[in-house]
C-alpha cells in the first residue's frame, strides 16, 4: 500500500497516513484558493476511493494566486543505505485548493514547470535515511525518530523547507520528508574471490543555497554562497564496514556573470575583487567550517587567447585566495592548485591527469584526508580530513572527469586498508571487471544528473568517465550536446528558473488578501511592530551623467572638478564626506563609429582610465572614509561606474546589472539601456544608464526606447526585484536626446538662452510636455535652471552651440520613489567649464530615506507572533489589523522627516496598557482551562510571551523608577509563574495547584495595574 492517499473535496484536502492507520487524516479547510485551518471531521465518511494515491507529501506552492498541495506519485528505487531505502522521484503532481478545481486539468505553465522539474529524477527521499547529511556528519550526532529527520536536516540540501512550511509551522511531522536535489545509486556485487558482497554507492547533495540553471546562477552571492555548489559522497561498504570520501564542487567564487552576446554568453566579473573580499572569506569559512580543510582544484584555461574570460576568472580567484592567505599567515587548511586542464588533456588525452593526480601536491592532500570509516559494530577507526574543491567553467564536464579520478584513487587506499585478498584491487586495476565497470558507470551517471540539473542535458566528457576512453564518437555525441544546451538555455532555462524560485520562496509574496487567516494575522502583527526592529536613516546619493564622445580622461591633466563637485545654491561646496554613493553614467565611452562597435577591449580600457581618474578625484575630496569601485559594467557605448564609501560597502547586497538594446536590428549595442540594481541596507535601488535614440525628429523612437528598456530589463537573480518598477527607487539618467517640439526658432531660442529666461524654452521640452506619459506615474524631474547641454561647437569655441542647429536639453536625470519612502533632491546642475565634448555633463544630488531592518529582532517578533496565534480563536485572526496587545502609531510624515536627516519617528501609545489588556484577556481565558493540558501550556506560554515583550518595553524607561521597579517585579514573576507550571502539569488533576497557577498571573495583572500610572 502506497503510504498517502490525498482526498479533494470542495471544502478542504484530507490526506490519510497509511503508515499510520489508528490515526484520523489530516484535513486542512480551502480558503479563498489557500490553505486554511486543520479541521476535525471525525466521524464524517469520506470517499476514499476517488482518492490520489502518493509515496511522498512535498508541500504547498502558490502560483499565481491559488495554492496547490504537491504530492509525489511515482518513484523509482535509488538503492538500500543502512537497512534505509532510498526513492527517486519520478513524477508529481498538484492539487489546487480552489474549491471548484478538485485537480488542476490545465495547469499554469508555471505550475507545470515545477511539477515536470520536481518530477524529472534529480531528487530524492527517504523515510528513514538523513540524506542531507554525510555519513561522517552522521557519526557522533545524537539519534533522531525517523518522522523528525527534517529537524535536523541541514538546511543547504533541504530543498522543499519552502514548500512544507504550512506542515513545519504546525509541526506536521509525520507528513514532514525532506527532498535533496542531485543524484543516488547504490549498487550491491559479488566479492570477486569469496563470493561477498561489496556495495559501491554515490550521493550527490546540490545546495539549494544558490541554486539555479547554467546562465542564470554563476559565481558568488553576498552570503558567501556559490553557484552549483554540489558535495559528493562515495559510499563503499563490505564486510559491514562503511567507508565514504567526500569531495566538493562550486562556481568560481567571485561577483561573475556570463550574459548573452549575439550567438554567445560572454563571461563578465560584475565586482571588483576589493568589494568581493568579504563574501570570498564567508564562502571560504564555511567550506573550512564544515570540512576542516580543503584544497581547491582550479581548471580553467589561462593560455587560450579565445577564452579570456576564463584567464580573468582564475586570475581573480588567486588574486582573492593570496589576499585571504596574506590575512591569514601561517594558515594551511586552505590551498590552491591552478590545472589547466584543456592544456593538459586536449580533447581527449585524459590519461595525462595521472601527472595532476602523482603531483607532489595532490598526493601530499590526499594522504592527509584520506577517507571515513567505521568497522562492522560501528566504531570509529578514521575521519576524512579534508576534502578537494573542484571547478571548471560550468563545474560540470571537466570537473566530472577529475572528481572521478580523485574518487577512484581513493577506492584504492580505502580498499588497501581492508584486510582482505587483494582480488578487490586486481579488479580494480581490470578495466573491463564487473567492479571497475560499475564504478565508471556510477560516476558517469552521477556527472548526467548534475549536468541536467544545471545545464538541462547529460555531461560531456561522459564517454571517457563510462569507458575510460574517448573516441571519436564521444566526441561528436559532445558536440550535439553542446548544440543542445545553447537550445536548452535560449528556450526553457529562464521556465526552469522561475520553477526553481517558486519552489525555493524566492519569488515575490502573494497579496495579503489571499493568504490563510493565520499567516495574514501574524503578517500584519509584525508589521504593526515595524518601530521595533526597522527604523529609517538619510542617506546621500550623487548621480551623474555625460556623453564623452570617446575622450579618455587623464589623471593629471583632465579637471573633473565641475562635474564631480555638485554645488548647492548659495554656491557653497558640498560636502563629499557626507555621500555613501556615488554612480555616474557614461555614454559613448568609445565613439560610435562602425569601427568602434568591435571594439569591445577599447571601451574596457577607457572604462577602466574613467574608473582611475574619477576613483582619485573623488577621494582627494574626501577626509574620512574613501571610497571604493564597486562595480564598472559596461554595454558598448554605456558604461556606468559605482563607488561606494568603504564603511558603507558591507550594507551592499544582491548587485546585479541587465542590458536592453534598443538599435535597429539589434546590430550595435551602442543606444539602449545599462540597468544596475542592488539593496543597500534594506532598501533597493535600480539606475538606468539610458542612451536613446538621436535626431530631431526621433521623438517617438525615443520614448518606444523607454518603453522597450523597461520590457527588456529582468534581473532574474533577484525575482523580488525582477523589474525596474519593483524598486523603491529608481533613477535614469543619460543622454536621451528629447528636444524642443519646435515651434521656435534657432533665433528665438538663443535669444532667450542669452537673457537666461529659460521658462518658455522648458515649456516647449518634450520631456517636459510628457514625463510621466513617457516614463509612468511618480516619476519627476527637478527644476532645471542651467542651459542646454547639447550640442557644443567643439570643434570651433567649445562654449557655444553648433550653429543652424537648436540647443536641447538632451542629457537629463529623472527619479522615482515607492510608496512608503522619500526623497529630496538638493542639487540639479551641469557641470561647467569642461569642453572635451559637445555634451555638458549634468549631475544630481539626493537625500533619501533608507530602511534599516534587524532581522535577529524581526524573527524574534515573527515566531513571537506566530506562537501568539495558535492560541487564538478565528474570529480574532481574522481582524488581521487590530493590534494585538500593543498599541502603535507610527508617523509616516516624511516632510519633515527628509528635512531633519532623521529616523522614522515611532510613538507607543499607551504600550504598557496594550500588554495589560493582552494580560487580563489571557486570565479570563485560564481560568476556564481546568482539565485542558494543552489550553494550560498555551496560556502560560503566551503569559510568558507577553511579559517577555512588555520587559523589552520597560528597557525604553530606564529614567524611570518606577518602571525599574515594575521590570525586577515580572522578572521574580517570570520565575514564580514558571516554577508552578511545573508543579501544575506534574500535578495535574489537582485543582488547587492549577487555582495557584491562575493566581500568579492575576499577581501580575495588578502589579502593572498599579505601576501603570505612574510610568505612561
Amino acid at each position: 500500500m502506497r503510504p498517502f492517499e490525498i482526498l479533494s473535496l470542495p471544502a478542504f484536502i484530507a490526506i490519510r497516513d497509511n503508515r499510520r492507520p489508528s490515526e484520523a487524516p489530516l484535513v486542512i479547510s480551502k480558503n479563498n484558493g489557500h490553505p486554511g485551518t486543520l479541521q476535525d471531521i471525525t466521524g464524517q465518511a469520506l470517499p476514499w476511493g476517488f482518492s490520489t494515491v502518493a509515496d511522498i507529501i512535498l508541500g504547498i506552492v502558490t502560483v499565481e494566486a491559488t495554492s496547490y498541495l504537491l504530492v509525489g506519485t511515482q518513484r523509482k528505487d535509488a538503492g538500500v543505505l543502512r537497512h534505509q531505502a532510498i526513492s527517486k522521484l519520478t513524477e508529481v503532481k498538484a492539487i489546487s485548493f480552489q474549491a471548484d478545481n478538485y485537480m488542476e486539468a490545465n495547469p499554469n505553465p508555471l505550475l507545470q514547470e515545477i511539477t515536470t522539474y520536481l518530477g524529472s529524477g534529480l531528487f530524492y527521499f527517504s523515510y528513514e535515511y538523513p540524506l542531507t547529511h554525510s555519513l561522517q556528519n552522521q557519526y557522533g550526532r545524537p539519534p533522531v525518530p525517523p518522522h523528525e529527520l527534517w529537524k535536523d536536516a541541514d538546511p543547504k540540501f533541504f530543498w522543499n523547507a519552502h514548500l512544507m512550511k504550512f506542515f513545519i509551522n504546525r509541526e506536521l511531522n509525520n507528513f514532514i520528508v525532506p527532498i535533496i536535489c542531485g543524484f543516488v545509486n547504490i549498487v550491491t556485487m559479488k566479492d570477486v574471490t569469496k563470493g561477498e558482497k561489496i556495495s559501491f554507492g554515490i550521493i550527490s547533495r546540490l545546495s539549494c543555497m544558490r541554486a539555479g540553471t547554467r546562465y542564470n546562477s554563476r559565481g558568488i552571492n553576498d552570503d558567501g554562497d556559490v553557484s552549483n555548489f554540489v558535495e559528493t559522497e562515495q559510499i563503499l561498504k563490505t564486510d559491514g564496514r562503511y567507508m565514504s570520501f567526500v569531495q566538493i564542487r562550486g562556481s568560481v567564487p567571485l561577483f561573475w556573470e556570463q550574459i548573452p552576446s549575439g550567438a554567445t554568453f560572454v563571461a563578465e566579473i560584475r565586482r571588483n575583487l576589493d568589494v568581493s573580499r568579504e563574501a570570498f572569506s564567508k564562502h571560504v569559512s564555511s567550506i573550512l567550517y564544515a570540512y576542516d580543510r580543503v584544497f581547491m582544484i582550479n581548471l580553467l584555461e589561462a593560455g587560450n587567447t579565445k577564452k579570456i574570460a576564463e584567464l580573468q576568472l582564475t586570475m581573480g580567484f588567486e588574486n582573492q585566495y593570496l589576499y585571504w592567505l596574506n590575512f591569514h599567515p601561517g594558515l594551511d587548511s586552505l590551498k590552491y592548485l591552478h590545472w589547466d586542464f584543456h592544456a593538459h588533456c586536449g580533447t581527449s588525452n585524459y590519461a595525462n591527469m595521472s601527472k595532476m593526480l602523482k603531483s607532489t601536491e595532490v598526493e601530499e592532500e590526499r594522504l592527509r584526508f584520506r577517507f571515513f570509516h567505521v568497522d562492522r559494530d560501528g566504531n570509529l577507526i578514521e575521519k576524512q580530513r579534508g576534502t578537494f574543491r573542484v571547478n571548471c567553467m560550468d563545474c560540470l564536464d571537466r570537473t566530472n572527469v577529475v572528481m572521478g579520478a580523485l574518487a577512484r584513487s581513493s577506492v584504492e587506499m580505502q580498499l588497501s586498508s581492508l584486510p582482505l585478498p587483494t582480488g578487490f584491487l586486481a579488479a580494480l586495476a581490470d578495466e573491463n571487471s564487473p567492479l571497475t565497470l560499475s564504478f565508471k558507470t556510477l560516476w558517469a551517471d552521477n556527472g548526467d544528473n548534475l549536468s541536467k540539473a544545471y545545464a538541462g542535458t547529460a555531461a560531456l566528457k561522459s564517454t571517457f568517465t563510462r569507458t575510460g576512453k574517448n573516441s571519436t564518437l564521444g566526441l561528436v555525441k559532445d558536440g550535439i550536446k553542446s548544440v543542445s544546451r545553447s537550445f536548452i538555455q535560449n528556450f526553457y532555462d529562464d521556465q526552469k528558473q522561475q520553477a526553481i524560485y517558486s519552489i525555493l520562496g524566492l519569488t515575490p509574496p502573494i497579496p495579503e488578501s489571499f493568504k490563510p487567516y493565520r499567516e495574514r494575522w501574524v503578517d500584519s502583527q509584525v508589521r504593526i511592530r515595524k518601530s521595533l526592529y526597522a527604523k529609517f536613516d538619510s542617506s546621500r546619493i550623487y548621480v551623474g551623467t555625460w556623453n564623452v564622445k570617446g575622450f579618455v580622461p587623464n589623471e593629471d591633466t583632465t579637471n573633473l572638478g565641475p562635474w564631480i563637485s555638485p554645488e548647492y545654491p548659495n554656491a557653497r561646496d558640498i560636502d563629499h564626506d557626507a555621500i555613501s554613493i556615488y554612480v555616474f553614467g557614461l555614454q559613448e565611452v568609445v565613439r560610435t563609429s562602425a569601427e568602434a562597435l568591435v571594439g569591445w577591449a577599447e571601451e574596457e580600457k577607457n572604462l577602466m582610465a574613467w574608473t582611475k581618474v574619477l576613483t582619485h578625484r573623488i577621494n582627494q575630496l574626501r577626509s574620512k572614509s574613501k571610497v571604493v569601485a564597486y562595480s564598472n559594467p559596461q554595454m558598448l557605448g554605456l558604461g556606468v561606474i559605482i563607488f561606494v564609501a568603504r564603511d558603507k560597502l558591507h550594507y551592499m547586497k544582491n548587485f546585479t546589472i541587465c542590458k536592453s538594446k534598443v538599435a535597429v536590428g539589434g546590430l550595435s549595442e551602442a543606444r539602449g539601456g545599462l540597468a544596475c540594481r542592488f539593496d543597500f541596507h534594506n532598501t533597493s535601488f535600480c539606475f538606468v544608464c539610458a542612451h536613446l535614440s538621436g535626431g530631431k525628429d526621433n521623438h517617438q523612437d525615443r520614448v518606444n526606447d523607454v518603453s522597450e528598456i523597461f520590457s527588456q530589463t529582468h534581473f532574474i537573480q533577484t525575482p523580488k526585484h525582477a523589474t525596474i518598477k519593483k524598486h523603491d527607487y529608481v533613477f535614469w539618467f543619460g543622454d536621451m536626446g528629447f528636444r524642443l517640439d519646435g515651434t521656435l526658432s534657432e533665433s528665438e531660442v538663443l535669444a532667450r538662452l542669452e537673457n537666461k529666461t529659460l521658462t518658455l524654452l522648458l515649456s516647449k521640452d518634450k520631456l517636459n510636455q510628457k514625463l510621466t506619459t513617457i516614463f509612468g506615474n511618480g516619476y519627476k524631474e527637478g527644476s532645471i535652471a542651467f542651459p542646454p547641454t547639447y550640442k557644443y561647437n567643439i570643434e570651433g569655441d567649445p562654449d557655444t552651440y553648433v550653429p543652424k542647429t537648436i540647443p536641447a536639453w538632451s542629457d537629463r536625470i529623472v527619479y522615482k520613489c515607492n510608496s512608503g519612502f522619500s526623497m529630496e533632491q538638493l542639487v540639479y546642475t551641469r557641470g561647467e567649464g569642461v569642453f572635451v565634448s559637445d555634451h555638458r555633463p549634468v549631475k544630481s544630488l539626493f537625500d533619501v530615506d533608507i530602511l534599516m531592518i534587524d532581522k535577529e529582532k524581526e524573527q524574534e517578533i515573527i515566531e513571537e507572533m506566530e506562537a501568539v496565534s495558535k492560541t487564538l480563536p478565528l474570529e480574532v485572526l481574522k481582524n488581521a489589523d487590530v493590534p494585538y496587545g500593543i498599541t502603535m502609531d507610527i508617523n509616516e510624515s516624511r516632510s519633515t522627516k527628509i528635512r531633519r536627516r532623521g529616523s522614522i519617528r515611532a510613538s507607543v501609545v499607551s504600550p504598557i496598557s496594550g500588554h495589560l489588556a493582552s494580560l487580563v484577556a489571557i486570565h479570563a481565558h485560564f481560568s476556564t482551562c481546568f482539565g485542558d493540558r494543552t489550553a494550560v501550556m498555551s496560556s502560560v506560554n503566551l503569559t510568558a510571551m507577553t511579559m517577555k515583550s512588555l520587559l523589552r518595553l520597560l528597557q525604553r524607561f530606564k529614567s524611570c523608577v518606577h518602571a525599574q521597579a515594575l521590570a525586577n517585579s515580572l522578572l521574580r514573576q517570570v520565575s514564580t509563574l514558571t516554577s508552578a507550571a511545573k508543579q501544575c502539569m506534574a500535578r495535574f488533576n489537582q485543582e488547587v495547584y492549577f487555582t495557584q497557577l491562575v493566581g500568579i498571573v492575576n499577581e501580575i495583572i495588578k502589579s502593572v495595574t498599579s505601576a501603570l500610572p505612574h510610568i505612561v
